[in-house]
């Protein structure tokens, strides 16, 4: 009972902008199969922690969302945030081809650490497509109706705002694109992933967080600081 509570309830205001989502078919499926999951196998990231992509912004203050996939599914990884790991976790490929392309667009120093809440802090949105993965399968959840309830959070804050800015990163990114009504405002790269080699759509090179930060200049006057390392 204590895990179905927590699966229902979302930090900030969100729960007033979903909670009629939850009460769909597809929802209540996926809560009670996470409850039996997260008592019977190892999920990623901890039950306290799904929604912690929700926790650091409100629908009225997100200003830049940045999609990943779905959660690290190794063990210690994880911490609810897109792309972010717990500190003193040892980087990812992905994680650090985003700190290296950041390096070569604003030259700032790559970052020790992994977590990404100094950037979550900043009114970003770092968030996964699919919010739950088991240990070592990754895609495991990809079929149980997260991607179902991220497009409603896309739909809710698109309703009430106009210049969010989204950078989709990769083709299971890509496909939130249906979801977003100011197509202006969508910045595309590819995944930063090193197994991607598309000449297409690169990652590297492709100069996407200081195109973010002009259209977040544009629109509010302000940019996202990326040099994390000055804000660990």
């Amino acid at each position: 009972m204590e895990i179905n509570k927590k699966l229902v309830s979302l930090p900030n205001d969100w729960n007033k902008y979903l909670s009629d989502e939850m009460e769909k078919d597809y929802f209540k499926n996926l809560v009670s199969y996470l409850s039996n999951k997260y008592e019977t196998s190892v999920i990623f990231p901890p039950i306290d922690n799904i929604y912690d992509a929700l926790k650091y912004v409100t629908i009225d203050s997100v200003r830049f969302v940045l999609f990943g996939q779905d959660p690290y599914y190794r063990r210690g990884q994880a911490n609810g945030l897109a792309f972010s790991l717990n500190k003193g976790v040892k980087l990812t490929p992905s994680l650090k081809n985003i700190f290296k392309e950041i390096s070569l667009e604003y030259f700032y120093p790559i970052p020790k650490s992994g977590d990404l809440t100094p950037l979550a802090k900043q009114n970003v949105l770092l968030l996964n497509t699919v919010l739950t993965v088991e240990e070592g399968k990754p895609a495991s959840h990809k079929n149980l109706g997260w991607d179902l309830f991220t497009s409603r959070i896309i739909q809710e804050i698109e309703k009430r705002r106009d210049n969010v800015i989204y950078l989709l990163l990769g083709n299971d990114a890509l496909k939130k694109e249906k979801d977003i009504i100011h197509k202006n405002n969508i910045v595309y790269a590819g995944h930063p992933s090193p197994l991607n080699t598309s000449k297409d759509k690169p990652f590297i090179n492709s100069n996407c967080f200081i195109k973010v930060n002009q259209l977040l200049k544009k629109y509010y006057n302000e940019e996202i600081n990326f040099n994390l390392l000055n804000l660990e």
